[in-house]
């Protein structure tokens, strides 16, 4: 890893214009965005994520876990009065037994950004060096002579500008801050705009589809 990419914003919803008051005196437009948020995000914040928030013009934005199709199939359902059926369990990224093994899964990107940020923020690097960092990574380090050690040492000492680049990249996927490149090769580049980039000591996430997942190449 060293230091220094178009994706829409995840799950933007089509607006839905609601009436807010129901007089006849008059009667206020405003706009609801519903906008996917998977649940890990919030695993991976040190602080509470709001359910809502109001934008500078007005509009409403309101964040669910569960993937927009699937979301507005199961409102319209209840809207018909039906009972949705049991859907598939949400994924558990990061499993920890209660003898301190860790058992991560990424099937996305953005299990790959929150599984890095864990990994740091509970500063298990031997996690991350032996679980989540791909073996071409691993295998190139260690021809350099480095080890497991050196690793988490790098990974101690920048410690802090990584969790800054992988928490703002990891809202980013939701505010179209973040580009997502397709390098081949099964390699995925997930990147800053020009309009944050500068603000990071690291602003690129290389990331290599390994079957059945995915793991870190590199940060940069």
């Amino acid at each position: 890893m060293s230091g220094r990419g178009t994706r829409p914003a995840i799950g933007l919803a089509r607006s839905i214009v609601l009436c807010s008051g129901a007089t006849l005196a008059g009667c206020q437009s405003y706009v609801i965005e519903y906008r996917y948020r998977p649940e890990f995000h919030q695993m991976a914040s040190d602080t509470e994520l709001p359910d809502e928030i109001v934008t500078d013009d007005g509009r409403i934005i309101r964040f669910v876990s569960t993937p927009l199709p699937q979301w507005r199939e199961q409102r319209e359902a209840a809207e018909r009065g039906e009972v949705p059926g049991e859907g598939s369990e949400a994924i558990e990224i990061w499993q920890e037994s209660d003898d301190g093994t860790v058992e991560i899964r990424c099937i996305t990107p953005e299990h790959v950004l929150a599984n890095t940020m864990n990994c740091l923020r509970f500063e298990r690097y031997d996690v991350l060096w032996e679980s989540l960092l791909a073996e071409p990574t691993r295998a190139e380090y260690a021809a350099r002579g480095g080890t497991a050690a050196d690793f988490a040492g790098w990974c101690s000492k920048h410690r802090n500008e990584l969790m800054a680049t992988l928490n703002r990249m990891g809202f980013g996927f939701l505010g179209g801050d973040v580009i997502l490149d397709n390098m081949g090769d099964g390699v995925l580049r997930a990147r800053f705009t020009p309009r944050v980039g500068d603000q990071f000591k690291f602003n690129e996430v290389l990331i290599l589809h390994d079957p059945p997942g995915m793991k870190l190449l590199t940060i940069r």
